[in-house]
């Protein structure tokens, strides 16, 4: 599978990664939209202007349903953001794998998973508890502060559709494109 060989060639020994860290978020937004937000980089300097830094390049790649990020920072490290549609997600950098799964409670409610895996090099090298890692709560909270704004835009009944910028927003676009297709498939058997 396309996706498969695409981790193979990322630098990381995959058979010796250890799960180091795990927790549940439940929050009052669809699922979709957070999945949209996992894979929209436009919003980096806006929502994460602290916490994040935009980065020098973007790699987008579609394999299937599945959709692929990378990010090229300015000091030459390179990160994947994958999502395994519909509702799965790895974030690969050199400190860490992190798995995201997104789970629809109702309708305007989700849970989402995250667990965090490191290799035993990783673990003395960039400790979870150390400073040499983002602040997952931090982040996430920021993320799940535009998210509820979101969630209320889209109950207002003015809400309306719009286009997505197509620099920075092409796997919100194949997103929404993909949910359709699976509508159609589904509804047609």
């Amino acid at each position: 599978h396309g996706i498969v060989k695409r981790w193979e060639q990322y630098p990381v020994e995959w058979e010796q990664l250890e799960k180091v860290a795990e927790n549940s978020f439940e929050d009052r937004f669809n699922w979709k939209i957070f999945n949209e937000n996992f894979i929209d980089y436009y919003h980096v300097p806006f929502i994460h202007p602290e916490s994040l830094d935009m980065p020098e390049k973007v790699g987008n790649e579609a394999y299937g349903n599945h959709f692929a990020t990378t990010i090229y920072q300015a000091d030459g490290r390179t990160n994947l953001f994958d999502l395994i549609f519909p509702n799965m997600f790895f974030h690969v950098s050199r400190r860490q794998v992190q798995f995201y799964r997104v789970l629809a409670l109702d309708p305007d409610h989700c849970r989402i998973e995250l667990t965090c895996y490191q290799t035993p090099k990783q673990q003395e090298e960039f400790p979870l508890s150390s400073d040499q890692h983002r602040d997952i709560e931090q982040i996430l909270g920021e993320d799940f502060g535009v998210c509820r704004t979101l969630q209320k835009q889209a109950a207002s009944k003015a809400y309306r559709v719009c286009f997505t910028a197509r620099e920075y927003e092409e796997g919100v676009t194949f997103f929404q494109q993909t949910i359709h297709k699976e509508i159609d498939r589904l509804r047609s058997k």
